[in-house]
């Protein structure tokens, strides 16, 4: 079973959001089912797969799952997701490097009010964002074998260009497998492709809408900090 199905398996409708991702603790799947604002939680779950049935109990759902055909799956009908995924986020650590202070701020904001409750490094130019990760500098007393879970790298940096930044982790054993997301101003088709190129995993532009950021930072943290599976922890030889 993939995720695709499991979303598929719990299509939009009746619900404000179907939240999917992986249990890294128990294994297995959490579904976490927000009901829209004007309906009563005891649920109808609509399915691609079937017609639509109506559940008083995450019991009778999870039976139902199973005579589809999907096993091993959680229901939470009570939208506490946050509360529910947080506790898998709160070991994780996410490198910001970002130098406009309102940008930082509004980040860290986003964060917080999606209850992503990670330990969030900031760095605000290129050469201290590779000093964090290199332990140099200011960082020389850090373990560089303890690597971040994420990368938010912004492109326009002072002393060394993002995309200068990347390519110095992509080139290294201990960091080039580190998830990194270009999360910048600039939609300038050079910068893209030279992202890309240099082994980005995402380009993102920033919106301007608060509202839209702090989802798009919702989204990133649930796929990256949850749902996306790392490779085995790796070490240089």
């Amino acid at each position: 079973m993939i995720e695709k199905d499991v979303r598929l398996l719990f299509a939009a409708g009746h619900w404000y959001k179907a939240i999917v991702f992986r249990d890294p603790v128990e294994g297995g799947w959490k579904v976490c089912l927000v009901p829209k604002e004007d309906q009563n939680p005891q649920q109808i779950l609509d399915s691609k797969r079937g017609h639509p049935r109506l559940f008083k109990t995450s019991d009778a759902a999870i039976q139902w799952c199973k005579e589809t055909g999907f096993q091993n799956v959680t229901i939470q009908f009570d939208g506490i997701y946050s509360n529910t995924s947080s506790k898998y986020m709160k070991d994780k650590t996410v490198l910001l490097v970002e130098d406009n202070p309102n940008d930082i701020e509004l980040t860290l904001r986003a964060f917080k009010n999606n209850n992503i409750k990670s330990n969030i490094v900031v760095t605000q130019d290129g050469q201290e964002a590779l000093d964090y990760l290199f332990a140099g500098g200011e960082y020389q007393s850090r373990n560089s074998e303890d690597v971040p879970n994420l990368i938010l790298l912004d492109i326009n940096l002072p002393k060394v260009s993002g995309l200068e930044v990347l390519k110095t982790i992509r080139d290294s054993d201990l960091t080039r497998f580190i998830p990194v997301v270009l999360l910048t101003t600039s939609d300038e088709n050079s910068d893209i492709i030279s992202g890309y190129k240099l082994g980005s995993n995402s380009y993102i532009k920033k919106p301007v809408n608060f509202q839209v950021f702090s989802d798009m930072i919702k989204d990133l943290g649930q796929y990256w900090l949850q749902i996306n599976t790392p490779p085995p922890n790796f070490r240089p030889s």
